[in-house]
């Protein structure tokens, strides 16, 4: 699959992600694996953006969404996990400085 930085601009692509591509495929390029892994470490929203703009298949968007579907519900339990364990290793003890930055 190619997609151009005309092609962004045509579907109203936001200004992060036009700059994040311009950075990785200039004028436009082939889609390549190194390519989409650059991509996700720079604005991993932007996959999912083009996801919904050019898989132009629900068979193409199935492939692209059941493993990101599979990876969310990991997150979330990793998640929970983590803040239970800290809950545990808190022991009744002040939050740490840094609490004040996620009210």
């Amino acid at each position: 699959m190619i997609i151009t930085l005309e092609m962004l601009q045509a579907k109203g692509a936001c200004d992060k992600g036009i700059s994040a591509f311009k950075e990785l495929y200039g004028e436009g390029g082939e889609i390549t694996l190194e390519r989409c892994q650059s991509m996700v470490a720079v604005n991993v929203s932007f996959l999912d953006w083009a996801a919904c703009n050019f898989l132009g298949s629900a068979e193409a968007y199935a492939v692209y969404d059941r493993p990101c579907d599979q990876a969310w519900a990991a997150y979330k339990a990793a998640v929970a996990e983590a803040f239970y364990q800290a809950s545990q290793a808190q022991n009744g003890r002040t939050p740490c400085a840094t609490s004040a930055q996620y009210p």
